[in-house]
């Protein structure tokens, strides 16, 4: 495992060229790098021992939700004003809840609703497996006009005059939880020949990573696995998919081979998304929802694609279904955002594969300092950690 930063020499001309610059409003790459140089978060290595061939390929973690002081100022800077203002994206104002039952046991996959008091929806969201939601407000709004709806175990509890102590709201429900031993991951893959390789790594590390995460987690745990595969094919979107399966054959779900024809297509990610969250048999009450999209390069980012982006990750949240976007290619910043705010909007987070010569390659990354670590390790460790309960 190794910790990386950005190219001194990098730094220095940029800072150079900004220097030069005679405009009043500096562009987005200087200002997100000023951002950079300020982010030293690293990620722990994981403690279990290492899987097999795990050095062929590796990546490393970033999480907005963990940085949150390092994610807010970038949305008034340059390129991250576009979050907003263009992609739709309201990432700024957030709301952070954690449920208690009356045993002080964290309440899993509670449906929160964050309302006006006068009853109006202002966003969805469902508690994760250490019973934390996160809800977004498209403006600030006082606390006393706004108020949860809490829907758990056929109960439903309101929660009024919000006043959030550093934007986190605790609360205690006088109920006891019911947990449900569910686990459901689903893989979404752009297939283009720049991913067949790390496709098949995949494939091969697949059911050791399962198999693990099951002997480190709770003996309940009941993994269902289910994939979509995307990509072009004769100028075609094509999209083939492999539902939910509990205790799959290995063969059942095989990356299958590439079939777009080409090594990068910029093809969209909103159809295959909406396969995914709309179209999917996502268990009713789960610990987690978790959907992997893996893709090599930057999509097309024209505003309907964008916008139906927005409105798909606003629904994944509604759902419970974290979306943890994974560049296994050289993603550019507006690219690296877009999946970013995927992630954040969904308590997800952002994998980024580093080797071999991939990943973090872009030199206008906010993301300066990173730990790397086999890409099999990272998801058992993910796995693991989204499956536990407090």
């Amino acid at each position: 495992m190794r910790s990386h930063h950005l190219l001194p020499l990098l730094l220095l001309c940029i800072l150079f060229l900004a220097q030069c610059t005679k405009e009043e409003d500096t562009s987005p790459a200087e200002n997100l790098m000023q951002e950079a140089s300020k982010i030293s978060y690293t990620y722990p290595a994981l403690s279990t021992e290492p899987m097999q061939k795990a050095s062929t390929l590796t990546a490393a973690e970033w999480n907005d939700l963990a940085n949150w002081q390092l994610w807010t100022p970038q949305l008034k800077l340059g390129a991250g004003r576009l979050v907003q203002e263009k992609w739709h994206f309201a990432l700024q104002h957030r709301y952070t809840v954690v449920l208690t039952d009356s045993l002080h046991k964290r309440i899993t996959d509670a449906r929160i609703t964050l309302e006006t008091s006068q009853g109006t929806l202002l966003d969805e969201s469902r508690t994760d497996n250490n019973g934390v939601s996160y809800l977004f407000l498209t403006a600030p709004t006082k606390p006393e006009d706004l108020r949860l709806k809490i829907v758990y175990a056929d109960q439903v509890f309101y929660i009024g005059d919000l006043n959030p102590q550093n934007g986190r709201i605790e609360k205690q429900l006088n109920i006891q939880r019911n947990v449900s031993p569910v686990m459901d991951i689903l893989f979404v893959a752009n297939t283009s020949l720049a991913t067949a390789d790390k496709l098949v790594y995949l494939q091969k590390e697949l059911k050791e990573i399962i198999n693990k995460t099951k002997s480190q987690s709770d003996s309940t745990l009941h993994i269902r696995l289910g994939s979509i595969f995307y990509g072009l094919h004769a100028g075609n979107s094509v999209i083939r998919t492999h539902p939910f399966i509990l205790q799959p054959e290995p063969t059942l779900l095989t990356f299958t081979k590439p079939y777009t024809t080409v090594t990068h297509s910029p093809e969209t990610i909103d159809l295959a998304l909406e396969e995914a969250i709309y179209r999917q048999a996502w268990a009713k009450n789960a610990s987690s929802r978790l959907l992997f999209l893996l893709l090599d390069t930057p999509f097309l980012q024209d505003p309907g694609t964008i916008t139906r982006l927005s409105s798909l990750s606003r629904e994944a949240a509604r759902q419970g279904i974290r979306i943890i976007p994974v560049s296994m290619g050289s993603m550019n910043l507006s690219g690296e955002l877009l999946l970013r705010s995927l992630a954040i909007r969904t308590n997800g987070t952002y994998i980024f594969v580093t080797h071999p010569e991939e990943g973090l390659s872009n030199p206008l990354s906010t993301i300066s300092t990173y730990t790397d670590e086999p890409l099999n390790n990272l998801m058992l460790r993910l796995l693991v950690k989204y499956s536990k309960l407090n």
